[in-house]
């Protein structure tokens, strides 16, 4: 209880000071398509506000983000701010059926989080599909206003995102794969800020290159992220030497090398200074591919740095990439970066351990499925899967995890994941039997109390191929204790972890044919289904959830979902109220996106028959005469704060209607508090008035109150209800 006391105290300290200077930060996500022009091919793609890569991020430590994200792409699609701890907003974390359903064509979100306890390199990305590779963008923390970075200030920031290019359309390419349960093919080309460089095909012109123009003498912060889908990659610039100073908007020790390696969903930050001879000098990135015989693409994707004052004509130099197997390179990178004790947001990792756990990572082959005519190499029965201790994650269908674990519905997951593979074998043998392959699926989550410390050992099997494999956590960072290779053994193993100052990541790229030993304690006060997951280059994932079990004490540190968290294929979208026989429709878990929105008849449905007693049908009689007086007038609920202010206002046909026959609003809001507790059927039935108003007044809480609107309001004719913060 002690150490709770303490990290309340930390957290609370933090929110206070970050709130000082705070801002709120607000950006706007217009996510649609777009036809180019690349490698000799015209392509339709999927972007934000038009750009590849997407808007950059620009926030300080203590900030609020307020992103609205309007779906105007024909894919259903979410967008996961990857890395951010999410205290106190774990809806807006992002993963589609994790902790939302996907916002669908036409539809909008609003995700909303402080950024708080951070600082350095993230990035936002789609979700959903593999619209990953074209959907994605830097999250760039800065320090707190009045406070500088705990290493030389550099003349300038430049952000380098590396990316990957198909030359097809990537749902076709991934969907194609999933209908016959193959791996899907492979990009054709890498990219430096979107663009591919000289060295493929149609790609002479100035434009296809990136540049980063370089005064001479001057040192620059390049904030280096991966975004390609299932590629390690190596990156150089010629002549120049780079110092590491952080990893996953986490502080390291200066680092110096010639060369960075960044595994998927991971970022670099390093230093260089333009300290050569004037003139022009490549930066490149390659695969490091540590998969034998695994196909990938083997190309070259490279940038030029331009010294100011240099010639144009100048010839620029070529750095000499490690070749795309070098493990023994790779792993001296990853393995000897190290943690910077002294810097801001160092916690001293946690000595004692809770809960052990031994998760192999791999592929196997699950059931091809009905209606499904699979092409694999183990036959027409079976598909390619991805699996944690031989278990593939199916998603739901109905809800997300996270709504799920908060109104606590059964049948949507099982609290059985296990700690250890069922089976013991020799991981890493090239000679395993195929009774090995076979991968069920199911949705399965292991609970562990609040305040737990768990420590993994992510050990890669050789079934069907021994490749690495990014394993991200969501909403937390863990500390990596060692790294090897062959099969993991806590007798030998177990000794000589860095207990001293150990890199923090939120994503590690676990060792082809080797393992990883991480730590991490489950400290958020809010309950959160910690999503500790390989990336998102195949649909079908091995994934394991930290679910924790919340002490009451905390029930008042964690927020109720937003009003517009949707129901998968019912997700409320903008539009006008006269555009369609439509109405708005109120509930916790689907209210109106961006302020305004609409849903199809397609409404709550209650049977008065569930009426306990003479006060709430008394509450039901009432309604329904207001039912009858408005007719279909009601054209719009208007949802104009968060879900603990919650202001609706009730636009209505007819100004007939006494608001005193409100009075019985004590039973009314009796009744919602009741419909709070159990989720909504949705039906196919013409508006009902009942059905919105006790859905909109139960969507936060029984209590609230009732004043007329200034006749000189725009809102004329209407009733707004208010409940107050407190609630």
């Amino acid at each position: 209880m002690a150490h709770t006391s303490v990290l309340l105290s930390i957290l609370m300290t933090s929110l206070f000071a970050s709130t000082a200077s705070a801002a709120i930060v607000r950006h706007t996500f217009n996510v649609g398509n777009r036809t180019v022009h690349k490698l000799c091919e015209k392509q339709v793609i999927t972007v934000v506000n038009g750009r590849l890569p997407g808007p950059i991020i620009r926030v300080h430590e203590g900030d609020e983000l307020i992103i609205l994200v309007l779906n105007n792409s024909p894919y259903n699609l979410t967008i996961h701010w990857h890395g951010i701890f999410q205290i106190r907003s774990q809806w807006s974390d992002g993963p589609a059926y994790v902790t939302q359903c996907p916002i669908l064509p036409g539809n909008s979100y609003t995700y909303r989080f402080k950024i708080i306890g951070q600082e350095g390199t993230l990035w936002w990305h789609a979700h959903f599909s593999w619209l990953r590779a074209t959907v994605y963008g830097p999250l760039i923390i800065r320090p707190p206003r009045g406070r500088s970075y705990p290493y030389v200030k550099p003349h300038k920031e430049i952000p380098i995102l590396l990316g990957e290019w198909f030359n097809r359309n990537v749902v076709d390419i991934e969907m194609e794969a999933q209908a016959v349960g193959v791996v899907p093919d492979e990009s054709v080309a890498f990219t430096f800020n979107g663009q591919t460089g000289d060295l493929y095909p149609c790609s002479n012109r100035p434009k296809d290159t990136y540049k980063l123009d370089v005064v001479q003498g001057k040192t620059y912060l390049l904030r280096i992220i991966n975004a390609a889908l299932n590629n390690q990659l190596f990156f150089k610039i010629a002549n120049h030497e780079l110092t590491v100073v952080a990893i996953d908007a986490l502080y390291t020790n200066p680092y110096e090398t010639d060369v960075v390696v960044l595994g998927p969903g991971q970022t670099t930050d390093v230093l260089f200074t333009a300290n050569q001879r004037m003139g022009n000098y490549y930066m490149a990135a390659h695969p490091y591919a540590s998969g034998v015989g695994v196909p990938f693409d083997n190309t070259t994707t490279r940038g030029i740095v331009r010294y100011h004052g240099a010639k144009k004509s100048s010839v620029p130099e070529m750095p000499v990439l490690p070749a795309f197997n070098d493990t023994p390179t790779a792993f001296k990178f990853y393995s000897n970066l190290t943690g910077l004790t002294t810097g801001p947001h160092w916690i001293d990792f946690p000595r004692e351990v809770d809960k052990h756990m031994f998760i192999t990572i791999g592929l196997g082959i699950s059931d091809c499925g009905a209606n499904a005519t699979c092409n694999s190499t183990f036959g027409p029965q079976f598909r390619l899967s991805a699996n944690m201790n031989n278990e593939s994650l199916r998603f739901p269908t109905t809800t997300s995890l996270l709504e799920a674990f908060y109104y606590g519905e059964q049948g949507i997951y099982t609290e059985d994941f296990p700690d250890r593979p069922a089976i013991e074998f020799d991981y890493t043998s090239n000679n395993l039997s195929s009774s090995l392959l076979y991968t069920p699926k199911g949705t399965r989550v292991t609970k562990v109390p609040f305040n737990t410390t768990v420590q993994v050992v992510l050990q890669n099997t050789a079934l069907i191929v021994a490749e690495s494999h990014p394993i991200h956590l969501h909403g937390f960072n863990f500390y990596v204790l060692k790294q090897g290779f062959g099969n993991y053994n806590e007798e030998r193993d177990g000794k000589n972890f860095n207990f001293v100052n150990p890199q923090m990541r939120n994503t590690i790229a676990v060792p082809g044919g080797g393992w990883a030993v991480i730590r991490f304690r489950l400290d958020r006060p809010d309950p959160r289904i910690g999503d500790f997951g390989r990336g998102e280059h195949r649909r079908d994932f091995g994934r394991v959830a930290f679910n924790q079990i919340v002490s009451p004490n905390f029930i008042g540190l964690f927020d109720d979902p937003p009003e517009e968290l949707g129901k998968q294929g019912l997700i409320m979208g903008e539009g006008s109220p006269d555009a369609q026989p439509s109405f708005i429709f109120g509930a916790t878990n689907v209210l109106s996106a961006n302020e305004v929105g609409l849903v199809h008849p397609s409404t709550v449905g209650y049977d008065s028959s569930r009426a306990a007693d003479s006060e709430e049908a008394e509450a039901v009689a009432v309604i329904r005469e207001m039912e009858a007086t408005l007719g279909r007038g009601m054209k719009r609920v208007m949802v104009l704060t968060d879900c603990r202010r919650l202001v609706s206002a009730f636009e209505m046909g007819s100004t007939n209607l006494s608001w005193r026959a409100l009075t019985l609003a004590p039973k009314m809001l009796f009744l919602a508090g009741r419909f709070h507790e159990f989720r909504f059927q949705f039906i196919n039935r013409s508006f009902n008035f009942e059905a919105h108003a006790l859905a909109a007044l139960g969507a936060c809480s029984p209590a609230f109150s009732l004043f007329e609107p200034n006749e000189a309001s725009d809102l004329v004719n209407s009733a707004i209800f208010v409940l107050p913060s407190g609630a």
